[in-house]
């Protein structure tokens, strides 16, 4: 018997994320995109090899048979056409996050590269890889106003 995925987005950038606002939300493959809110300039990476952080301005939660999981954020396969590779892929998603994900990247070029808002480079996806059901629901859902320990505290903020 399989597991029932769901995830829950919250996000204030709802024309984004048109095909998850229908009644029912959508049932997804194995992943579901996340898009850039906004137009990125992404620097190269240059001698000192800084990553540049981009906040998606997404919120999500995963239940699978509805109990909270982990999840994680990973590159789409179209992230092979671009000089671009995520700095800490995958990226794992500790269940009890409720802050905006937020990826860092780093540009293999020695030229900026411009993304437009709505690509999407990246996707987020249950740890069992099953296919997930997605809805988009308000910042006050239940899912999002529990306290937990880990809160919107991100990039390492549970250890050294």
């Amino acid at each position: 018997m399989s597991s029932s995925v769901v995830f829950f987005l919250t996000t204030e950038l709802i024309d984004l994320y048109q095909d998850v606002t229908e009644p029912g939300g959508i049932m997804g493959d194995s992943g579901y995109n996340i898009k850039f809110p906004e137009d990125v300039i992404i620097p190269p990476m240059g001698a000192n090899a800084q990553s540049f952080a981009i906040n998606l301005r997404v919120c999500v939660r995963c239940q699978i048979d509805n109990i909270n999981s982990a999840y994680q954020l990973i590159p789409r396969s179209r992230i092979a056409d671009h000089p671009i590779i995520m700095a800490n892929s995958p990226g794992l998603i500790d269940k009890n996050y409720m802050g905006p994900l937020i990826v860092k990247v780093y540009n293999m070029s020695l030229t900026p590269r411009e993304f437009k808002r709505g690509t999407s480079l990246f996707q987020i996806v249950a740890p069992n890889a099953q296919p997930s059901i997605v809805y988009i629901v308000n910042r006050d859902h239940e899912l999002f106003s529990q306290i937990t320990i880990r809160g919107e505290n991100g990039f390492g903020s549970t250890g050294a």
